[in-house]
């Protein structure tokens, strides 16, 4: 598998601000029923009982499968995103998906939340990690053995295949916060527009 590791990848002041605006009482986030599923009504999610959820707190800013867009929250992040996409050699003008994630200690007996993939076509994801903690990410083959977990450190980014299946974790303390990036990865029509 390969993934690709950027520690430090914000400069601090950049990495101090999103913490402190990120974690402020004020920040709105929502509640999602699953981690894995936000907002996708996929037969996947459908199939779930309550008790195969794993719930936690999200903040999608651009969601362009679904022509959704916070104009406010893009262009106060717009500089974050940008450091992360050019230090990870990605295309700005492919971003597909920039969605913050807040994970809670739970109880539920389960090393990792539900293995997914962010989409059913082929993308790059770059997740930022906001904080340390012990919420590991998983990554799987195709008969759902963990084949790499990552435990997150503040101010670190991991940029992988994004059809490769993953899994979130929720920290045993404390909180985590991650920022996930999706970018389109699908080749070019020669006429150099994607159409619907």
């Amino acid at each position: 598998m390969n993934l690709i590791e950027y520690n430090d990848v914000l400069p601090e002041i950049q990495h101090r601000w999103f913490k402190e605006v990120v974690t402020n009482p004020s920040f709105h986030w929502g509640f999602i029923q699953d981690s894995a599923y936000s907002g996708v009504a996929s037969e996947q999610f459908l199939s779930l009982d309550d008790k195969q959820k794993n719930p936690s707190f999200s903040m999608s800013i651009l969601e362009s499968d679904y022509n959704h867009q916070d104009r406010y929250w893009f262009e106060k992040f717009e500089l974050i995103f940008l450091t992360l996409l050019e230090t990870a050699k990605l295309d700005k003008n492919l971003l597909q998906r920039a969605r913050l994630g807040l994970y809670l200690p739970m109880k539920t007996g389960k090393e990792h939340n539900n293995i997914h993939t962010d989409r059913d076509y082929p993308h790059t994801v770059l997740l930022y990690y906001v904080n340390d903690n012990d919420g590991d990410t998983y990554w799987f083959d195709e008969n759902d053995n963990i084949i790499h977990k990552f435990t997150p450190k503040a101010n670190t980014a991991v940029v992988f295949d994004g059809m490769i299946r993953h899994a979130s974790s929720n920290p045993s303390t404390g909180f985590k916060i991650s920022l996930n990036l999706n970018v389109d990865a699908r080749p070019v029509p020669q006429d150099g527009y994607r159409h619907a």
